[in-house]
Order: C-alpha cells, then structure tokens, then sequence
C-alpha cells in the first residue's frame, strides 16, 4: 500500500487547456495530500503553491 505522503503517479499538468485547467490539476492534486509544508521563498513559485494549499488544505498547509 502506498505511503499517503508520495504524489499520485500521474501528477502531470496538463499543457493545454490554459490556466484554469492547470490550476484545477493542482489543487486535485493538492486534495489528495494529508498535509504540506512549502519552503517559501518569497518568489512566484513558492507563492503559488503556498496559496493553492492553503486555499486546499487550510490550517493543514504551513510556510517554513
């Protein structure tokens, strides 16, 4: 049985479909994690995801 701690083995993004399409994958994906932590930077990168975890996982998704 997989950990519940490893991404999904189809974690891709999909290339077309724009934005929301991409943004929908990532929070689907976001769903099916117990907890995360985001090492923030301070860029767009960490941003993002910081964001789209806590919009998911709420108190569950913490910025170190």
């Amino acid at each position: 049985m997989p950990s519940s701690n490893t991404v999904p083995t189809d974690s891709t993004l999909p290339v077309d479909g724009g934005y929301d399409a991409r943004r929908a994958r990532l929070l689907e994906l976001l769903g099916e994690l117990d907890s995360l932590a985001v090492a923030f930077s301070g860029g767009v990168d960490s941003s993002v995801l910081l964001h789209a975890g806590r919009a998911v996982l709420g108190a569950r998704c913490v910025g170190v």
